[in-house]
């Protein structure tokens, strides 16, 4: 899934998402772009998978052309890239995700939980 994030109508993020095919059977690019609310709100009301943690490598990086161009920037100005990987619950994971952030007029704030009941 490659999914792109505006902001005030500017690209910001740009994601590369891969998932289990087995997990998500019929999800396809309509079905991602009708969704209300969040991906993984996505993941929850139609395939009953939560989300339940999320690891995250951040680093800067100079993005690829292609995705420097789809986030307006020049190849040579630096970007966040974010490699998460989330999990349901017994630690299975259910996305990999390799996200670049243009922050020129942004800064990235990471405030993904969920709290179970123990």
């Amino acid at each position: 899934i490659q999914n792109l994030l505006k902001l005030s109508g500017k690209p910001v993020i740009f994601d590369e998402i891969s998932i289990p095919a087995a997990l998500f059977p019929d999800l396809n690019a309509d079905i991602f772009g009708r969704r209300e609310g969040t991906i993984y709100g996505l993941y929850q009301a139609r395939y009953d998978i939560n989300v339940i943690r999320i690891k995250e490598h951040l680093s800067a990086d100079h993005p690829p052309a292609p995705v420097a161009a789809l986030l307006g920037m020049r190849v040579t100005a630096p970007a966040l890239m974010i490699r998460r990987v989330a999990y349901t619950y017994n630690d299975t994971p259910v996305e990999h995700r390799v996200s670049w952030v243009n922050t020129e007029n942004h800064e990235y704030l990471s405030d993904l939980w969920k709290n179970e009941a123990r």
